[in-house]
């Protein structure tokens, strides 16, 4: 059956026989009741038998039949092992793998128990509650875009309670906070930390104020401009957006500017009567929990006199 066979060598001990059928009908090209007969030997500097041999048969449309094999390294033990040696690796391979993966949840588990631990010294220093727990409803209670964004919504580590802040009583909210986008491959987590002020006023027009990146120049060239004020270096520096411009210049005045421009300054939402302090992706470290209601206050300390006046209080 191989009159003429050519014998090729497709890599490292990887072997193959190249056949003309050609002069057999169709019916034996297309459906061969066997494989032809393999040769006596094999031309390699070690013979294995054919159980221990990885092989491929192909015919191609001019009927020349291909047989192509290689020795199961690693994968069948040669003739005469028992293949113990084999097994005993994959299986510490699998013990190593188990204790790496069990030694990061270890470690996570550590770390966030260290976390909540800190995070609870914060809130009994500022006299608020704290709760360890999830909390999936935060969507619900605040209508801020970053809490809007995505599915499985979750805060936990929250910190709460009522401070006096400004001489004004203020509810607030701290905390961690994660949301997920996307599905499957494409599925992203996002954390951050947060913290949100009640305002001591009913019906103060929504505000955002926050550092100016390039994506907002981009933005800018194409109509999608934010408020500009008289200061140059504040305009440059902040990407302010109000429904109510006359309210956002009230707001923020020569003194505002300064101080927010003094920084470091984080970004403020005011939504529905409620300041939402975010700084930067993931979590916050305890000292910046610490030293968010100072911020407020100082931010809340520098409304003018005369829009507070008008401003109904809570």
């Amino acid at each position: 059956m191989f009159p003429s066979p050519l014998w090729g060598n497709l890599g490292p001990r990887t072997h193959q026989i190249v056949a003309d059928l050609s002069g057999f009908g169709p019916e034996s090209v297309e459906r061969p009741t066997a494989l032809p007969p393999a040769p006596h030997r094999v031309p390699t500097s070690q013979s294995l038998p054919i159980s221990e041999t990885f092989a491929h048969v192909a015919v191609d449309k001019g009927a020349r039949f291909t047989i192509s094999w290689r020795p199961l390294d690693g994968i069948l033990p040669r003739s005469g092992e028992t293949g113990e040696k084999p097994r005993m690796n994959q299986f510490f391979l699998i013990l190593l793998a188990a204790a790496v993966v069990g030694g990061l949840i270890y470690a996570s588990v550590l770390a966030d128990r260290k976390r909540r631990a800190a995070l609870e010294a914060v809130a009994r220093r500022l006299g608020l509650g704290f709760d360890p727990g999830v909390d999936s409803r935060l969507h619900d209670a605040y209508a801020h875009t970053v809490f809007q964004k995505g599915h499985s919504r979750q805060a936990k580590n929250n910190i709460f309670g009522i401070m006096t802040l400004s001489g004004h009583s203020i509810h607030v909210r701290m905390g961690d906070y994660r949301y997920v986008t996307g599905h499957g491959k494409h599925r992203q987590t996002h954390r951050i930390s947060y913290a949100a002020f009640q305002l001591p006023f009913v019906g103060t027009p929504d505000l955002l104020i926050r550092r100016e990146n390039i994506g907002d120049k981009l933005i800018g060239g194409i109509g999608f401009d934010d408020i500009d004020f008289e200061s140059e270096e504040f305009s440059r520096a902040f990407w302010v957006k109000s429904q109510n411009k006359k309210h956002a210049y009230d707001v923020i005045h020569p003194k505002m500017m300064e101080f927010l421009l003094r920084g470091p300054t984080p970004k403020a939402e005011i939504v529905k009567d409620v300041c939402l302090i975010l700084e930067g992706w993931g979590h916050w470290d305890p000292d910046t929990f610490d030293g968010a209601p100072g911020w407020f206050q100082a931010f809340l300390d520098h409304w003018p006199e005369h829009l507070t006046e008008q401003l109904r209080p809570r």
